[in-house]
């Protein structure tokens, strides 16, 4: 399987374009940009010559539910209250204040934008909220949770986790477009390449995607 997805991996590089997705967001305020920022990013980075894709950074983005934790750790490479992190292609935010419900779930975090370059450990993804169409996502994993399966207890060994449907995903509107056909692929960035489903219908604007590999 090692070798497989190895084989699939560099098959994908040089065919499947890069573009930004949030699989679970979470909605980030940047509270002193004024301004739309407009940034060209590379559909292949080792190929600068095939074309670039433009994103819009903008006061109201979304990032990786995973990519923030209320509780900040040496080993977390995210964001957290207080603390800054890079974006990836440009600049840096901070985290400011953590808006919560009445529940105590949190509804956004607003932060602070610098455009300032330097070394920093954390470096996430996002989505600009012009930019973004919602869209399904298929996350894949192993079927079973061995590799040795007892067939007379398969169903036991099921991998509970072997599909989890992600229904409000954010996609990059250049990709859920008219021109998206089944079997087409990308790579989101930084959580790996993915396929168009069947069930994409562009005409009542459904767009669905499967987890190939990582």
């Amino acid at each position: 399987m090692t070798l497989l997805e190895d084989c699939v991996r560099k098959d994908l590089d040089t065919k499947a374009p890069r573009t930004m997705a949030v699989i679970e967001p979470l909605k980030v305020r940047i509270t002193n940009l004024d301004k739309e920022i407009v940034v060209e990013t590379p559909l292949f980075p080792k190929h600068p010559d095939a074309g670039t894709r433009k994103v819009t950074l903008e006061q109201t983005i979304f990032i990786e539910k995973k990519d923030f934790r209320e509780i900040d750790d040496p080993d977390f490479f995210g964001l957290a209250p207080g603390k800054e992190v890079g974006l990836k292609y440009c600049g840096l935010i901070k985290c400011e204040k953590v808006v919560k419900d009445e529940n105590g779930s949190i509804l956004e975090l607003e932060c602070t934008y610098s455009s300032e370059v330097k070394k920093i450990k954390g470096r996430i993804h996002w989505i600009g909220l012009k930019d973004s169409v919602r869209a399904t996502i298929n996350m894949y994993d192993y079927l079973f949770s061995t590799d040795e399966v007892n067939l007379k207890q398969i169903i036991e060994e099921i991998n509970p986790s072997s599909l989890i449907v992600f229904d409000r995903a954010l996609v990059h509107k250049s990709v859920a477009n008219n021109s998206l056909k089944n079997l087409m692929h990308f790579q989101f960035e930084r959580k790996g390449y993915f396929v168009v489903d069947k069930d994409t219908n562009v005409e009542v604007h459904r767009f669905v995607f499967n987890f190939t590999v990582s």
